[in-house]
């Protein structure tokens, strides 16, 4: 049986805010503008280990529902999109007015935050963070210990 995952109101625009084809990630973004100031509640989806996509559009219309299809490989095949994909990866469906669109990827991921619309994901910044700290803590494990002056 297909899962839903996510369905998100009519209300709400996604489009397609970048693909990186080095890491395999897909991030659609949703953003409304916050009256009075100059941030956006940001609705962000990001597909990581992307394998293949057959997208209708960029841009998501009325709303968006994302389902897993459990049973995958004829809508794969369908579709166009090689079935042994599916041994490692999953299909998910996203529905909105334009139609139905299909993604292959390892796993779909969901935040909501505010800020500038063009600013950053959370993840990112949350990776920046890790990645300053890991190399804060390797710098001061390869500090030179203190020596005396010798005389």
């Amino acid at each position: 049986m297909d899962e839903i995952l996510h369905a998100f109101p009519l209300d709400r625009k996604f489009q397609v805010w970048w693909y990186r084809v080095s890491h395999g990630q897909l991030l659609l973004r949703s953003g409304r503008w916050i009256k009075g100031t100059d941030n956006h509640e940001r609705t962000d989806v990001w597909f990581m280990s992307v394998g293949a996509m057959v997208l209708l559009d960029t841009n998501f219309r009325g709303g968006l529902t994302i389902t897993r299809i459990h049973d995958a490989e004829g809508a794969a095949q369908q579709a166009g999109v090689n079935p042994k994909l599916l041994r490692h990866l999953h299909l998910f469906a996203l529905d909105a007015a334009e139609g139905c669109s299909l993604v292959v990827a390892g796993r779909v991921y969901v935040a909501e935050d505010v800020g500038p619309l063009f600013g950053r994901t959370s993840w990112e910044l949350e990776a920046e963070e890790r990645w300053a700290q890991q190399i804060k803590d390797q710098t001061e494990l390869n500090l030179p210990e203190s020596t005396e002056a010798e005389g």
